[in-house]
Parts: structure tokens; sequence; C-alpha cells
């Protein structure tokens, strides 16, 4: 029973361990929720998996898909992932298959629609969004005020000097858009060879970044023989926000499991010190995710609702084979396990109104929109192990024997739009 369930944890720890190293560095959407009071930690012994028995800190572990790790390197990974879960109430000590519900923080679709649509509403088609660099900035209307003072060339074609100052004010009021630049450098001549000697760049911006909120980005720069020496902040440009609007968001238990499945047979066999062993089963489960956003731009007073609802679901199925053979100090070990992903699957619906002006009459666009999204449709693998063990002396090794990639199906059940004008 030792060994089983040592085994259990190194194979939960590898997937868990796995499954966390591959997530992106980008914020995630998705926010665990705690089982309860957190867990007193208490670190897991150092044993083998396959025996239960103490082991040094560089003794080499053999692990289920063939990599190897020293038993120190293992359980530091380990009881970090233990600990990182007792502080939300949960310990793979209970279970070797846990679950950790999560709660959606947002719909990264939703925002990206909510982003295309403001881009569109601040900055009409055909009109370049301001960027850092002075080429691109382009308001939509407004005003533009260059300037610029050139010294030219004061010296001989042998030794000379030149000085320059430009400098620019361009803008919006509405949409809120704001921009001062301003660049001076200087210039030597010596033996016909010219070279900028020195040149530093100031800019300040004033523009918005979503529908309630404006940013101020501040920096200034200084360069030597084109190499920046200077430039304030140190770190970037100096930004502040500065809130526009108001705004309202409602997500509930945006993560509610409204259907878990799980089932599992296990079944033994002893034929003498012959000892079969296995077990079989499926797992499913289902959530309801669903969130409510209102809100209003006091840059264009643009306000704008947006609500909706995302069933998902999954179901998958396992199966392990396992023969043991011992006799006395000695024993041999080999097994099989399945791992199949039948179905994951997403239906994100939402409705929503947007309230815009255009030529001085007031619209109202509305939308409602719906995708089925189906991934890892049959994905799975199948491992091998194997082993033995003689007194104190012990050897495992295994691997994948197959493995397939899963397959995926998306596409769109309803997109309906609409512009209302008063």
């Amino acid at each position: 029973m030792m060994q089983r369930k040592v085994l259990s944890l190194l194979v939960t720890s590898v997937i868990v361990s796995s499954v966390m190293a591959q997530q992106p560095s980008a914020p995630s959407p998705f926010a665990p929720i705690p089982a309860g009071a957190p867990i007193q930690f208490k670190p897991f012994a150092m044993v083998d998996p396959s025996t239960g028995k103490p082991v040094a800190p560089d003794t080499v572990l053999v692990l289920p898909d063939g990599t190897k790790v020293t038993a120190r390197e293992f359980y530091a990974g380990l009881n970090a992932l233990e600990k990182s879960l007792n502080a939300l109430g949960y310990s793979l000590k209970r279970t070797p298959t846990l679950h950790v519900p999560s709660r959606q923080m947002y719909d990264p679709e939703a925002l990206k629609r909510q982003d295309a649509a403001f881009s569109s509403m601040v900055y009409p088609d055909g009109v370049p969004t301001p960027g850092p660099e002075e080429g691109d900035f382009s308001p939509a209307g407004g005003f533009d005020v260059p300037w610029s003072w050139d010294s030219g060339w004061l010296g001989n074609e042998v030794v000379g000097a030149k000085a320059s100052i430009r400098t620019a004010l361009s803008g919006d009021i509405a949409p809120v858009n704001f921009r001062a630049y301003a660049q001076g450098s200087l210039q030597a001549r010596l033996w016909n060879r010219e070279q900028e000697v020195a040149r530093a760049v100031a800019e300040a911006r004033l523009e918005p970044t979503s529908n309630t909120n404006l940013q101020l980005r501040v920096f200034a720069e200084a360069y030597v023989n084109g190499e920046r020496r200077w430039s304030w902040p140190e770190n970037g440009p100096f930004t502040r926000d500065i809130p526009t609007g108001v705004s309202a968001e409602y997500t509930g238990s945006q993560s509610l499991q409204v259907w878990n499945y799980s089932t599992t047979r296990p079944f033994d066999f002893w034929v003498w010190i012959i000892r079969i062993s296995g077990r079989l089963g499926a797992s499913g489960s289902l959530y309801l995710d669903y969130f409510y956003r209102a809100g209003l731009n006091a840059v264009n007073n643009s306000p704008g609702i947006e609500a909706g609802a995302t069933p998902r679901g999954q179901l998958s199925g396992f199966a392990e084979a396992r023969a043991e053979a011992s006799v006395w100090v000695a024993s041999l070990w080999a097994g099989v396990n399945a791992n199949i992903n039948i179905l994951t699957w997403r239906l994100p619906v939402s409705v929503g109104a947007q309230v815009g002006q255009e030529n001085g009459r007031y619209y109202v666009d509305r939308y409602i929109r719906a995708r089925s999204e189906a991934s890892d449709i049959l994905r799975g693998r199948v491992d091998w192990y194997a082993g033995a063990s003689f007194f104190w002396w012990s050897w495992s090794t295994g691997g994948v024997l197959f493995q397939w990639d899963g397959t995926s199906h998306n596409g769109t059940l309803i997109d309906w739009n609409s512009r209302h004008y008063f």
C-alpha cells in the first residue's frame, strides 16, 4: 500500500508540476478557489517510491515518464507543490487524484472585442494609433503645430558645427489625445567627415488606454556619439493613469461547478506469488461561467453594457494494469497506464450594446455572439514501466509506449450585430 500511495503521489506531482511549468508568463484568467482554511504544512518523507524505504538525497529516482532526477530535486518540488496547495486548503496526502477548481477572472475574448470596439471608435479606420515614434503620430483631426530651427553649418569644409531644434505640439479634443515633442541635436565636421555629437529628446503624451481611463506618459533621453548616456525615468517612461469615467463589473460565482462525475473500478487477481491489479474509470465535469459589465467613457460620453455566460465541460477516461511477482526479498513488477481526454468543450455566449455618435447623430450598436469551441478531442497516451528489487538494491525504468495528438473544432453559432440611430 505504501508503494502504491507514493507512486500515485509521484505520478500526480509529475502531472501537476508539468502543467504549472507550462503556464504562460502572461497573467492567467483563472484563479484557484480555496477549499477552506489553510492546512499546516508537513513535508513528505524522502523515500524510494518503489520500496517505501528512506533514501539519500543524491539517490537517482526514475519517474514514470523515464525522467531521472535526484531524490533531493524531486522531493523539493513535491514539498513546494504541497505547501502551495496547503495554503488553499488542499493536500496531496488526502487524495492522489487532486482537482483544484478555479474561478475565471475575465473572458479574454470579451476583452478583445471591447478593445477592438473602443479602438475603432477612438481611432477611425485609416488613421494610425499614436505610437512611440514621431512619425507614427497622426490624430483624427484636432491641431498640429510643428516648429523647427537649424543654425546651418558654422565654419568651413574642414572644421565646422551645426545645431538644430525641432518641436511639435499636436492633439485632439474629442477624443482626448495630446502630444508634445522636442528634440535638439549638435553635429560636428572634421576633415569633411560629419557626425552627430549629441542629441536630446523629450516627449509627453496624454491618450486614452481604455473606455474609462487616460494615461500620461513622459520621458527624456540624451545621446552622445549615438549611444544613450542618460534617460529619465531610468527604467522607462513615467506613466500615470487618470480615471475619466465610471465602470462596474459583476462576476458573482463566475466558475460555478454544476456537475462532476468520477468512477474507478479496481480489481486484484492472485495466482501463487503473482499479483495482477488494475483500475478502470472515467471522470467528467461541467461548469458555468458568467459575467456582467457596464461602463461610461467620459472621454466621448459613450456608455456600454455587456453580459455573457459560458458553459464548459470536460470528459476523460483512464486505465491501468500492473503485474507483480515476489519471492522473499526479491520482486519484479511491470505495468501500463493509459489516459485519454475524450473532450474539452466551451460555449461562450455574450450580448452587449454600445452607444456612440456619428455625424451629430447618436446610435446604439447591439450584438449577440456564440461560439462552440472543442479542443483536445481524443488526445491521450499510454505509458509503460517496469522494475526489480533485491535486498537494498532496486532498479526501475519506463517511458511512453503510444501517444496521439487530439483534434479540435471551433465554429461560430451566432454572430449578429446591428446599429440603430436615434
